[in-house]
């Protein structure tokens, strides 16, 4: 049987500290002007991240991402925009953080080979997308078209393309939010 030693936990006393030899972040001399105004270009610089944050908002990759990808981006957004009259150190971090967000979405389209008629895997791809989408409060289901023309909730996994639709649905107010499957899939030829 294999022991495993838990000598590290993350942290150094103060005497290991001089022995670790580790790397310095930030110089003393940027510490110091950390804490002075901003530049107006550091300002500008900030402004255009932002400008390119809100336009992610707007894109597929973003509206397809998962709900805590998301939500890291507008976590970024949303310290950018306070950080703006703040000092050189803030905009450093908010720009940083407005970066790293936005490496961080991973939303796309699923491939599938015809739309109108998925099968079983390509159908469990679109509907994995669909669930991870889905706004913070919402839960995914799906309803299916009776012959009378009304929309019920369906319980069985089959899908028919004709008659199946994805729907969000608020836990608050039950609204529904019928949904396209061109907005989670596309055809793959």
């Amino acid at each position: 049987m294999a022991r495993f030693s838990y000598q590290y936990n993350g942290f150094l006393k103060a005497s290991e500290v001089k022995k670790a030899k580790l790397p310095t972040i930030i110089s003393k001399k940027a510490a110091k002007t950390n804490d002075q105004p901003a530049s107006a270009s550091q300002l500008a610089a900030l402004k255009k991240e932002i400008t390119k944050a809100e336009a992610v908002q707007k894109e597929t990759i973003y509206k397809l991402s998962s709900s805590y990808r998301r939500d890291y981006l507008d976590y970024a957004l949303s310290n950018a925009q306070k950080a703006l009259s703040g000092n050189k150190g803030e905009i450093t971090f908010a720009k940083w953080l407005l970066a790293n967000s936005e490496t961080y979405l991973n939303g796309k389209k699923a491939p599938v080979t015809n739309i109108n008629k998925m099968n079983k895997a390509e159908y469990e791809r679109v509907r994995r997308i669909v669930s991870d989408a889905a706004p913070n409060g919402y839960m995914t289901t799906i309803y299916y078209k009776r012959a009378d023309g009304t929309w019920h909730r369906k319980y069985s996994e089959l899908w028919n393309n004709k008659n199946c639709k994805f729907v969000y649905v608020s836990m608050t107010t039950k609204e529904k939010k019928f949904l396209k499957i061109s907005d989670f899939a596309k055809n793959s030829k």
